[in-house]
């Protein structure tokens, strides 16, 4: 039961939710960052129906209004545990069907997909940004389809756990399959730029691909190496959403990686995302990307972005100035 802070006496509560539980009694616990939030806060009083001085929201706030306590349970425990059973029993059966032994290294108690999704994204989510200190706006998304259209577009995010003001951009990419046939004259050195396999009447599958190109930009605020992280997730009617995971490329080689059998889980099951330098050639020179870097649309212009090449990053060693 949620219950408020004791302002005379308490200052700070740490709990840990169900999952981080779950990771604690593995030694898997690693906590690597923090947010801050003020979901409890009314900075501006006309909001909850009345009016007072400027400087009395200073004592309103940290003195006179009473403070829930963290609250770290959002998911009932039937429900969380039929959720865990069906992820757990999916994994088996997946390692299963790729290798009759059974591998310890792709322990199903491991994998982050047994957090629920309504305690990991139901709850806390606006924490507090930053702007940029030159900036009086406030942070923006710039996104412009470089190649593909974008369909529609709405306003909010309606999901099973409430609406949040997330605005949403909705595009529909196409894929045209169709049979070709190979000719008695044709030159067969090429057959191996064929994707699927060659049938006994010469015929097989072509897939014509229609990607998309993005350029995504955040405005007003300050400008660093490392601006994004990508989220992916899987919605399903009335489901709640599934968030699915990428797999750690530095782990493995891309002989490795190309051989990989991915699993619903996984984000390449799905979809091929690449950022940055890893976009194709082919589809640079579509797009007329003249840095093949960071494309930045600068008054519906391809800029060139800087960020390669005046960032320094902070994660890797120093270089020795002798030996």
């Amino acid at each position: 039961m949620t219950t408020f802070f004791n302002k005379k006496e308490e200052v700070i509560e740490v709990k840990l939710t169900q999952y981080g539980k779950h990771k604690l009694a593995q030694g898997r616990l690693k906590p690597a960052y923090y947010s801050f939030f003020d979901e409890g806060v009314v900075y501006d009083s006309e909001y909850a129906g009345f009016t007072e001085a400027q400087n009395d929201a200073d004592v309103r706030i940290q003195s006179t209004t009473p403070s829930l306590k963290s609250q770290h349970v959002y998911t009932g425990i039937e429900t969380s545990a039929s959720f865990a059973s069906q992820i757990v029993r999916q994994a088996i059966s997946d390692q299963l069907a790729n290798s009759p032994t059974y591998a310890t290294q792709n322990d199903p108690y491991f994998l982050e997909d047994l957090q629920p999704s309504a305690d990991k994204n139901g709850f806390l989510r606006k924490p507090l940004g930053t702007s940029a200190l030159v900036q009086d706006k406030l942070p923006a998304w710039r996104v412009s389809p470089l190649i593909g259209e974008m369909c529609s577009s709405e306003q909010n995010l309606s999901a099973s756990d409430g609406i949040q003001n997330i605005p949403q951009i909705n595009i529909t990419v196409d894929y045209e399959t169709f049979v070709a046939r190979l000719s008695p004259d044709e030159d067969f050195v090429n057959i191996a730029e064929i994707d699927s396999e060659v049938y006994s009447d010469g015929t097989y599958v072509v897939i014509r691909e229609h990607d998309i190109l993005l350029s995504i930009e955040e405005e007003n605020v300050d400008f660093n190496k490392e601006n994004f992280d990508i989220e992916v997730f899987e919605l399903s009617g009335p489901e709640p959403m599934r968030q699915l995971t990428f797999t750690d490329r530095t782990l493995i080689s891309e002989t490795q990686f190309s051989q990989t059998d991915f699993t619903t889980t996984n984000v390449e099951y799905y979809l091929e995302i690449n950022a940055d330098s890893e976009v194709e050639a082919a589809m640079v020179r579509k797009a007329n990307i003249k840095d093949l870097v960071s494309p930045v649309l600068v008054d519906n212009e391809i800029g060139v972005s800087t960020r390669k090449y005046l960032i320094k990053d902070l994660y890797e060693p120093e270089p020795e100035l002798c030996d």
